[in-house]
């Protein structure tokens, strides 16, 4: 009988962990679009902050993802597009060209989004103020002041469900040279604060030529 009730306890173990959601698993993908990203989507106060401008195209993010909420990040040519996303190991590696679109700015942005939306289980029904948004980056020593590793939830309504931005090199980094060849590179880090759960990232890398 003490056999069989562990050999039970074994299998009833082993279908509990292949039937376990891939929600709770971190799934990183990369080139891929993220759950929204539209110049069309209508801001809702303190609760949508999405990216607005003007004919942005979903595509090519690298995208970390758990429990249904979604944390994207890639690199863009300014006015054309998302630029090709490749993979080396769990980092989204672009290809973009120095030298300035409108001066001051680069030619390329970097582009962050979040999506709380679709949250299930322990994050179902959290908000952005939930959470700790830190981005990381060598770009510059700080963006608007607020040194890298900079919080960018700092500032930002704590009932925000959706936040997306497409920002420039030079935003806030005004000693940025769009002339230099070289290579910089982003973390986009989701951490709870409010509840135990676990952190959820995107990494990205951009080979200037």
């Amino acid at each position: 009988m003490h056999r069989l009730y562990t050999a039970l306890s074994t299998a009833a173990l082993a279908a509990l962990m292949v039937s376990a959601p891939a929600t709770a698993q971190e799934q990183s993908r990369f080139g891929v679009d993220a759950s929204e990203w539209d110049s069309a989507t209508v801001p809702v106060t303190a609760v949508i902050i999405p990216v607005g401008g003007s004919g942005q195209v979903n595509g090519q993010f690298v995208t970390g993802e758990r429990y249904g909420v979604q944390v994207g990040i890639r690199a863009q040519e300014r006015f054309t597009g998302p630029l090709l996303a490749t993979r080396a190991k769990q980092t989204g590696v672009y290809g973009a060209t120095s030298g300035y679109g409108v001066p001051p700015l680069a030619t390329w942005n970097y582009d962050l989004h979040i999506d709380l939306r679709n949250a299930q289980g322990v994050a179902a029904g959290k908000t952005l103020g939930d959470y700790t948004l830190v981005l990381d980056s060598d770009i510059g020593p700080a963006f608007f002041g607020c040194p890298f590793p900079c919080d960018f939830g700092v500032g930002l309504p704590p009932t925000v469900k959706l936040f997306q931005t497409s920002l420039n090199p030079y935003f806030g980094n005004a000693t940025f040279n769009a002339l230099s060849v070289d290579t910089y590179f982003f973390t986009l880090t989701l951490t709870p604060k409010t509840f135990n759960g676990p952190s959820i990232t995107a990494r990205m890398r951009v080979d200037v030529q």
